[in-house]
């Protein structure tokens, strides 16, 4: 197993199939920092583009600066090379990302194989159809300006970085570790062909150009690059990853296709897990926020147009800088797509319990803390990112490390709860899109094999996910919130214990109750165990997501625009999903329309024109939200099913009685069910 993951990648599919992504040339960036060597980019439809990656926008994290704020990476001489990934923040579980590695293979006998492979699949006419759709429109995108390749280019990702490795293990010393993981990635779309960009002047200079007159004036010039100021007014999209805090990175959510929309995407790595406690990785998606800003007009992209999009734990970061004082300012709209500030998950409320624990297991038994941290930071990263993995990822529907409340004290990022701020409106006043996934957590129970259960089994799930989530209930109060949610989510839906059908019935109105969304797929005739795992997921996702979400939304709606929506679109081309048509739109799989899969020419998913017509709109909307902050949620009905919310304070008199008010969550229902029965057993105990 590679240990340095900085020279790996997920997408090479997209740059060695017939309708990928091919390379056109190296191209020179002028920044604030220094000069940057990136690529530039042609995508099937002959869109062309310009990339930049592992831009370093902090110190490495390494030695005193393990668990410590982040400091922002020194300007350098010379031209950076931009062209490859760096590595991923440490992390317990291994992604599955690699690069093809150069080699003396026959490329055109490789690609004459791909092909084969792909007919194989889809069958000839399927076939013959993609492909001529696919080459029809690059050729009419890149005629008369560049000859439409059909040679695959297969780039070299592997760098050997031997210098750099001795370097680090001078720096960290025993606690080796990443030396750069705090970088993001860059793609931007570009129509003119090779350009050398200069930073933006206080005086902006608008230059356009046809392709055509670059022709002209490149062959004029003798082909050499030439320089221009650039016109900084594109929206810039900033995506902070999810992964429940402890997984991913930047590098694994491709931004060429949602550049070429019209707009500056940038990917990012934080500080995850442990390496993350208390909000590090906070502090660090803050301070790549920062330096987005202040090397924005370098990239062509205004400052009036910055995006902040994030999902699952990415989307709960979203809201935590919504609220935080130290992110006022450093973005105009906000995206936050399954989760939330408010999910039981977002925070953890025993940061020095857990933290203990660690130091304890790794053999860091100082009895101060000053002592215990000293000791971590010159502790081998292997050997804590190892004990995370096998002991302290989760605790239960929370998190072991996760963000925290850190109190009244200079420089917190939360200095108060995220709900004590939004009901205070103390938080940035951007307007916000949220939504969810109809069948969220679904696909957790896929990938661990969980999906055969019976009512026993599910009866047992209830139990458990009521004992956590109410661990100081008596246990006679506790009894009866397992009935209560046993009844609403299994007895009222027709699984009894002789029972061998269900019931299932649909509502176009936020979670206030039990999930009752029907998902197509899952019917009398499918098998009950089927049924019971969907009842277990909904319950998990209204418990870790659907409620606090909506209860999040409509909290925020006081202060500024809220667009809440569920996502309900699945693909029977999804590789995720196969003939597991119950999994619907889970968690996490509306990414690949935003970030538009189904165009980058993946010879194993998401190849319908349905797919494609699904992204195309999403990446529209979120094109259009960059530049308004508007949303015509209108074009993805019914892919979407819009909630109502109550509107802004400032229009909530002309407005109301058409949007009324949510009504009681089904966890504030249970709280005055919980408070009516602590009253009862006190009157009359047992």
């Amino acid at each position: 197993m590679l240990r340095w993951l900085d020279a790996l990648v997920v997408w090479w599919w997209c740059e060695v199939g017939v309708a990928g992504l091919l390379s056109e040339g190296p191209v020179t960036l002028t920044t604030p920092s220094g000069r940057l060597r990136g690529e530039r980019y042609l995508l099937h439809d002959g869109s062309r583009g310009m990339r930049f990656l592992g831009i370093p926008y902090a110190r490495p994290p390494l030695g005193p600066l393990r668990f410590a704020a982040p400091e922002k990476a020194e300007p350098w001489e010379g031209v950076k090379d931009a062209r490859s990934f760096g590595p991923m923040c440490y992390q317990p579980l291994e992604n599955e990302v690699w690069d093809l590695v150069e080699s003396e293979v026959d490329l055109v006998k490789f690609e004459n194989q791909l092909r084969e492979a792909l007919k194989r699949e889809l069958g000839s006419e399927l076939y013959e159809e993609e492909v001529e759709e696919m080459e029809d429109l690059a050729r009419k995108k890149v005629e008369g300006e560049h000859r439409f390749k059909r040679k695959v280019e297969v780039e070299h990702r592997l760098r050997k970085k031997k210098k750099e490795d001795e370097e680090e293990e001078k720096c960290q010393g025993a606690g080796r570790g990443k030396k750069e993981c705090v970088e993001w990635d860059l793609e931007y779309i570009e129509e003119e062909e090779e350009v050398v960009m200069e930073e933006q002047e206080e005086q902006e200079e608008v230059m356009t150009q046809t392709v055509a007159e670059l022709e002209g004036e490149r062959g004029a010039a003798g082909g050499g690059p030439r320089r221009r100021k650039v016109n900084a007014s594109l929206p810039l999209l900033l995506y902070i990853h999810g992964g429940s805090f402890y997984s991913n990175g930047g590098r694994l959510y491709p931004g060429e296709k949602l550049a070429s929309r019209g707009m500056v995407v940038v990917t990012i790595n934080y500080r995850l897990g442990p390496f993350a406690r208390g909000n590090w990785g906070l502090l660090d998606q803050r301070l790549a926020l920062l330096w987005v800003r202040h090397h924005a007009r370098a990239f062509g992209a205004s400052l009036s147009k910055v995006l902040l999009l994030g999902n699952s734990a990415g989307a709960a970061s979203v809201i935590l800088h919504l609220v935080s004082p130290l992110s006022r300012g450093l973005f105009t709209r906000a995206v936050a797509l399954s989760g939330c500030a408010l999910a039981p998950w977002s925070l953890q409320t025993r940061p020095l319990h857990f933290a203990q624990k660690l130091a304890t297991d790794v053999g860091c038994t100082q009895g101060d803390t000053q002592g215990m941290i000293g000791c971590l930071r010159t502790t081998n990263a292997d050997a804590i990112n190892k004990v995370y993995g096998e002991k302290y990822v989760q605790d239960g529907l929370w998190l072991a490390f996760a963000p925290v409340v850190e109190g009244e004290q200079p420089g917190a990022f939360l200095p108060h709860p995220p709900r004590k701020l939004m009901e205070e409106g103390q938080l940035t006043r951007v307007p916000l899109v949220m939504t969810l996934t109809r069948d969220e957590v679904t696909i957790w129970f896929s990938k661990t094999g969980q999906s055969d259960i019976t009512l026993e089994d599910a009866e047992k799930w209830i139990d458990m996910l009521m004992k956590q989530k109410y661990p100081a209930l008596e246990p006679l109060a506790l009894a009866a919130v397992m009935h209560v949610v046993r009844a609403s989510y299994l007895y009222a839906r027709g699984h009894l214990a002789n029972s061998t059908t269900t019931t299932t019935t649909t509502t176009t109105t936020p979670p206030s109750t039990p999930s009752t969304r029907t998902n197509s797929s899952i019917t009398p005739t499918t098998g009950r165990s089927m049924a019971l795992t969907k009842v277990v997921a909904d319950l998990i996702s209204d418990l870790g997501l659907r409620v606090p979400c909506v209860e999040e939304a409509r909290v925020l709606s006081r202060w500024t625009t809220i667009y809440l929506a569920e996502f309900s679109y699945s693909s029977r081309d999804d590789v995720r999903v196969g003939d597991q048509q119950w999994i619907g739109s889970y968690h996490e799989s509306e990414l690949q329309f935003v970030f538009g899969l189904p165009f980058l020419g993946l010879g194993n998913t998401l190849r319908t024109p349905q797919d494609r017509s699904v992204a195309a709109t999403f990446m529209q909307l979120l094109t259009s939200f960059a530049h308004s902050g508007l949303c015509f949620w209108e074009e993805l009905i019914p892919l979407l099913t819009l909630w109502p919310i109550i509107p802004p304070k400032a229009d909530r008199s002309a407005s109301t009685s058409l949007t009324p008010p949510l009504p009681p969550s089904l966890l504030a229902s249970l709280s005055l069910c919980l408070l009516f029965l602590l009253l009862f057993l006190r009157q009359h105990p047992t």
